[in-house]
């Protein structure tokens, strides 16, 4: 069940009163609101879909299992005009409904069902483009800027499942250990009196690492080269948002949050939060960046860690590491909700502040009535080594490959397509396909500066003979459903207008160690009378 309310700000119908719509899909289930009015809509609606698990098996191993995702898709909801003869309006149907694809988030059904319900305010992702449509240029003009920027479009909902499924019981059980004995009790005396004064942070001293030993956290940290091939802080920041997220539930098979060195997250391909943050963490601290990993809450994924980075003039940056997104200590629609502790290679800082929100926080580590650390004259830092390579090993990722993956996911997605219009012809124009594919190719180059008036301009040949819709959708590459998933969300497949075209263009990125970003077109085109 979903209760909703949103604010569809900074995006504005070149043409026509914004009618927004949150269509909300799982397991090919379908519900939706009813339609708002304007582009600052407010919903107050419970939606239900059914679940079911697999084989029916309702057993937390079976239900722990479910990889599939809760996606909410935003669409704007055209009434058309469709009538052919003027002297026929009083008697015959004249308008069609259409729906236009604005953005989507989604949330792994996992993290509902391990927290019991998950509620909060959650950034819709929108392209950076949207043929038809423009955002407000009071809101910036790349996609890093929107990211920050106060319209973009949120949306607020409280999910939860019902009746209440059983959850798998956490491990509770004693690790082996390498650590020193002395170190491991004050380190558990360390956390026992932070969860006493602050119940509901979330600390951190040891983890689980993949061979099932307990490792102090601040041996993961250590500075590590990037690839030669990605250039500075923003392609470090795009190769690891680009390696696929993983849960450790799903990955390992078990209760336990396992922590996997870089080395081994890259040989494995996928891995969670906390992986991603310590490569980010490592990255940031070779090119001599101040930086540490945040453990806390967010939302829509409960615990997690981010990254912190200062600019040495007292701010501060948090960076989730899983997205590439950057936010300001001080922005309030930051999803980290609350800071638990930070750490670096050296020692971990507990956050003992009255509030553990970033926004309300200060982030001085040697203001000691608001940081407890865990290293000090008392308890000196012993020297801990690290259990990082000192080289990361980056494999360049075959040009064969990728050709060959391109043009799969092309043909697939275009029978996909077509399967789903079955009722329809199908017409694609191959002209602005051409014309797509160059335009998909700089993408990955120019996500966070991409221009839209620039695009437009590449397409000022089509634009004067037809009327078009459409966008770019980016996915990191896992394999073909989640973007057969994608492609099916948007709806654009459900246009009945007799005379439209379609263009669809594919472009896949490769970074080393088969690390793939995937870019998908899809456009709509009428000719104009």
């Amino acid at each position: 069940a979903a209760a909703a309310a949103a604010a569809a700000a900074g995006l504005d119908a070149r043409a026509h009163v914004i009618r927004p719509v949150v269509e909300v899909r799982f397991q090919r289930n379908m519900r939706r609101t009813t339609v708002g009015d304007g582009p600052y809509p407010q919903w107050n609606e419970e939606l239900v879909l059914p679940f079911t698990a697999p084989d029916n098996d309702y057993s937390p191993a079976s239900v722990q299992a479910v990889t599939d995702d809760i996606y909410f898709n935003l669409f704007d909801e055209l009434i058309l005009d469709v009538l052919g003869d003027e002297r026929t309006r009083e008697t015959n149907i004249h308008r069609r409904i259409e729906k236009r694809w604005l953005g989507t988030f989604s949330i792994p059904f996992s993290t509902v069902y391990q927290h019991g319900r998950v509620e909060g305010k959650f950034k819709i992702n929108t392209p950076p483009v949207l043929l038809g449509y423009h955002y407000d240029q009071n809101a910036g003009g790349g996609m890093a800027q929107k990211q920050q920027n106060p319209y973009a479009t949120y949306l607020t909902l409280f999910i939860t499942v019902q009746p209440p499924l059983k959850t798998p019981l956490a491990i509770k059980d004693q690790f082996e250990t390498d650590e020193d004995r002395k170190l491991m009790h004050y380190a558990a005396d360390w956390i026992k009196s932070l969860r006493f004064a602050h119940p509901t942070r979330n600390f951190k001293a040891t983890c689980v690492d993949i061979t099932g030993k307990t490792v102090f956290v601040t041996r993961y940290v250590k500075p590590q080269a990037p690839p030669d091939s990605v250039e500075g802080e923003r392609g470090m920041v795009r190769f690891v948002s680009m390696v696929p997220f993983v849960e450790d539930a799903q990955a390992f098979s078990g209760a336990c949050d396992l922590w996997t060195t870089s080395d081994q997250f890259l040989e494995l391909g996928a891995g969670d939060e906390e992986e991603h943050a310590v490569l980010l963490c490592n990255y940031f601290l070779y090119l001599r960046r101040d930086a540490y990993v945040v453990i806390g809450a967010a939302i829509p994924e409960g615990a997690t860690a981010y990254v912190l980075t200062s600019d040495g003039l007292n701010r501060f940056s948090l960076w989730n590491a899983s997205t590439g997104e950057r936010f300001d200590t001080q922005d309030s629609n930051c999803p980290l909700l609350s800071v638990g502790c930070v750490f670096n290679d050296t020692n971990i800082w507990a956050n003992v502040q009255k509030f553990g929100e970033p926004a309300r926080m200060s982030f001085n580590l040697q203001d000691k009535k608001a940081w407890r650390p865990f290293f000090t004259n008392i308890f000196p830092y012993p020297g801990l080594g690290t259990v990082q390579v000192d080289q990361l090993a980056y494999v360049p990722t075959p040009q064969g490959y990728v050709d060959e993956l391109t043009a799969s996911l092309s043909l697939t997605l275009k029978k996909k397509f077509e399967s789903w219009r079955e009722r329809f012809v199908t017409r694609w124009n191959r002209f602005c396909e051409a014309s797509l594919k160059l335009l998909v190719q700089r993408f990955e180059s120019s996500w966070d500066t991409f221009s839209e008036d620039e695009h437009n301009a590449e397409l000022e040949g089509i634009l004067r003979s037809y009327n078009m819709t459409g966008f770019p959708i980016n996915l990191k590459y896992t394999d073909v459903h989640p973007i057969v998933e994608a492609l099916f969300n948007t709806g654009v497949y459900l246009i009945e207008d007799p005379t439209v075209e379609f263009a669809l263009a594919v472009h896949v990125h490769a970074y080393p160690n088969q690390v793939l970003s995937v870019w998908v077109y899809m456009a709509a085109l009428t000719r104009k009378s």
